[in-house]
């Protein structure tokens, strides 16, 4: 476990794996980094210096008390680059961690070589507002991280790779949540980050880093053409089937998608 702190005293805990380039992959909503991301992470390894790290109020983080804003968590982010020593990075964000990657890109945009943006849902009404008396937890949510991610997998799982999973394979996406120390109260301060959304979209013509948008085909893919259509010569995937785990309901064609554009072949191969 390493961790850094930032000027303000926050603790930010990453992961590192892997030599070459640096990636920093910026897990969604409640995700952490040593959840089903490392798979994702142990197929960048091989070719890159990989850092994943813990948003705050998610993972590992400690609690937050006061609400934030895309452009907050972009700041953490660019806080742990500094901390260790890289001036410039390809940045990877899944879900709610795509929109932070794309404040990240539009706040500091020499930091970011090329963009990946995974499952991105940006726009959109928030379940809770920063202020708002805080809703009761939602009837997916329980505190055991393992068993809360084994309630979600018949959502965001897409019906392809539902058919064919197993226990094995069940276990295998939630069994690494064992860490995570998020809590309902945290869930509901990172969804009220989406406040910010209009203004980001608003935003996002002005993105000049190269970038990917990867998404699954029964995951809303109308969100990720219409995401695409607003970033300057933005590539897009869409994988048919897939939900919101891309990288481990069809590892072979999403990571092959992301490891062609990362390199120097520059656009990623069709992954129908």
């Amino acid at each position: 476990m390493s961790t850094i702190r930032t000027a303000t005293g926050r603790r930010i805990f990453y992961d590192e794996s892997g030599i070459g380039p640096p990636v920093l992959l910026i897990p969604g909503q409640g995700g952490y980094r040593r959840g089903c991301l490392t798979q994702l992470a142990d197929a960048l390894a091989p070719r890159f210096r990989v850092v994943a790290m813990d948003n705050r109020d998610a993972g590992e983080s400690e609690p937050e008390t006061d609400y934030y804003g895309f452009g907050d968590m972009a700041g953490d982010a660019a806080a742990l680059l500094d901390a260790l020593g890289i001036d410039r990075a390809h940045v990877l964000g899944h879900s709610l961690g795509a929109s932070i990657a794309a404040q990240l890109v539009l706040d500091h945009p020499a930091r970011v070589d090329r963009l990946v943006l995974v499952g991105a849902a940006v726009g959109g009404e928030p379940a809770h507002r920063a202020g708002d008396p805080l809703p009761p937890p939602a009837a997916w949510w329980i505190d055991d991280p393992v068993e809360r991610m084994r309630r979600w997998l018949p959502d965001i799982l897409g019906p392809d790779y539902r058919a064919r999973m197993d226990e094995a394979d069940a276990a295998t996406i939630v069994e690494p949540e064992r860490g995570s120390r998020s809590t309902w109260a945290g869930m509901m301060r990172q969804e009220a980050t989406k406040e910010g959304s209009d203004q980001l979209l608003r935003r996002l013509a002005e993105v000049r880093a190269p970038t990917l948008v990867l998404h699954g085909g029964a995951d809303v893919p109308e969100e990720a053409q219409a995401l695409a259509a607003r970033i300057p010569g933005a590539h897009l995937v869409v994988l048919p089937g897939v939900g919101h785990l891309p990288w481990v309901e069809r590892p072979d064609a999403a990571n092959g998608a992301i490891l062609s554009f990362l390199t120097e072949a520059g656009a990623p191969v069709p992954a129908g």
